[in-house]
């Protein structure tokens, strides 16, 4: 691996002056597939930045996949059915905006 290289899985190859990162959102909004391949992601960020609050926002069936993660602090479920994506639309994007994430 090039020294230049940054990565998560090699913490020692992070750029120097790079802060970890206070809190992370995980996506995976549709495919319970998704979700579960991104299980090893939330666990390599657990273990690069321990003091980062995790999140994954995803749709219901793809969002059990992180309830109880040991990785994962919150899980958001975004509900995308038609009656009531519209009026949740707005105060999931205020929720989201409001944790701060980096």
């Amino acid at each position: 691996m090039d020294e230049s290289t940054s990565s998560v899985a090699y913490p020692e190859h992070r750029a120097e002056g790079v802060t970890a990162p206070r809190r992370a959102l995980v996506t995976r909004l549709r495919r319970i597939g998704d979700a579960i391949l991104a299980l090893p992601v939330l666990d390599a960020l657990r273990e690069a930045f321990p003091d980062c609050a995790i999140d994954f926002l995803a749709e219901e069936g793809p969002a059990q996949a992180a309830i109880g993660h040991p990785a994962v602090d919150r899980v958001l479920v975004l509900d995308r059915t038609l009656h009531s994506i519209l009026p949740a639309t707005p105060r999931m994007l205020w929720r989201l905006r409001s944790r701060g994430y980096d």
